[in-house]
């Protein structure tokens, strides 16, 4: 019984340190996005422009999110 206790104590801390670092992120992501977006436009106008179609950006969005991020 003790036990359980703190167990639960220990994932009720860990949770509140996971919400927290989700705020965070959030908040990371969303700098992310906004400095995406200009490479993101300049990517599709690159890829449309060599390719003479729409690049396969839009079917693999988090894929081509996450190249994108990584760049940044």
């Amino acid at each position: 019984e003790e036990n359980r206790k703190f167990v639960l104590r220990k994932f009720q801390i860990l949770y509140n340190r996971v919400l927290w670092i989700r705020d965070i992120e959030s908040t990371i992501v969303i700098v992310i996005i906004i400095r995406a977006g200009v490479y993101t436009f300049l990517l599709v106008i690159v890829a449309f422009y060599f390719s003479n179609k729409l690049p396969l950006c839009d079917n693999e969005m988090t894929v081509c999110r996450i190249s994108i991020a990584e760049v940044v």
